[in-house]
């Protein structure tokens, strides 16, 4: 066995004593090479969860359209064909009837966010709710219906550049969390407000999914990777898997990893690559 196959060996146990769940959240970004995704992914629980989400990019999909389980494959490709030739069979909802968006109860707007094709003016709507639930399911919705029914700007009622300025605007100044957690993960989010997030974010899920976003540009990848060294499980692990990442700051972080004190499946995807 050589030194690489015991490093993989290793990290496909720790791996395996986390929830499948948990370990698909590694592993939602496309700036991962194969051979380490696939590694990784040896049991196929994991990558079904990430192939299976309505928000995973189309980057990421096409990762696991050669993945050695087949079953994820296919499943990877399936998803990436039927966004590519969306459905014409699912007509957009009418849940509101003759109301006006506003006048939606409380009860009712899952339902509405929950349509695979719910108009985009009902989710910019709900991007100023007073509820931050309500919030954070209009910025899920808004990137599931980017990825999964890529709309036609003109008749869908709202302009591309006044959705895609909410959703940076969440990013940035939503007090919640949760909502900029999954306004992270939109698609149209460009280079510079990424950066900008991440130089002023506190919340480690926030960050690790901006470092996922196959629009974060390397030089915010580096500066995180370097300063927050052995602050967050979650944020070391996922830019331990970029390989983007040189490898001088691999060997520097591995050198000071007893002081840093980072996770020790980061320790193992930095060895796997140096």
């Amino acid at each position: 066995m050589t030194k690489r196959s015991e490093i993989a060996s290793e990290f496909q146990r720790v791996l395996a004593e986390a929830s499948a769940a948990d370990a698909a959240d590694l592993f939602l970004s496309p700036h991962i090479s194969q051979e380490l995704l696939f590694a990784a992914t040896y049991e196929p629980g994991p990558a079904m969860w990430v192939v299976n989400r309505s928000d995973v990019f189309d980057e990421t999909l096409a990762l696991f359209t050669e993945h050695p389980d087949r079953g994820i494959a296919r499943r990877a490709n399936e998803k990436l064909s039927a966004r590519q030739n969306p459905s014409t069979l699912l007509t957009p909802p009418d849940p509101l009837g003759l109301r006006p968006v506003s006048e939606v109860p409380d009860f009712e707007v899952e339902e509405v966010l929950g349509h695979p094709r719910v108009p985009l003016a009902s989710v910019l709507h709900f991007t100023y709710s007073l509820k931050a639930e309500h919030r954070a399911s209009a910025a899920l919705s808004a990137t599931r219906r980017l990825l999964e029914y890529p709309p036609e700007w003109i008749s869908e009622g709202v302009a591309r550049k006044d959705i895609e300025e909410r959703l940076s605007q969440m990013l940035l100044n939503d007090p919640s969390p949760l909502v900029r957690s999954y306004a992270s993960r939109f698609p149209l989010l460009q280079p510079e407000v990424i950066a900008q997030a991440l130089a002023s974010e506190a919340n480690p899920i926030v960050k690790g999914r901006l470092l996922q976003h196959p629009r974060c540009p390397s030089e915010s990848l580096l500066r995180v990777a370097e300063t927050s060294a052995g602050q967050d499980a979650f944020v070391d692990i996922v830019a331990s898997l970029d390989t983007r990442l040189p490898q001088d700051l691999r060997v520097k972080l591995l050198a000071g990893r007893e002081e840093t004190q980072i996770p020790y499946l980061a320790e193992l995807f930095h060895l796997y690559q140096k």
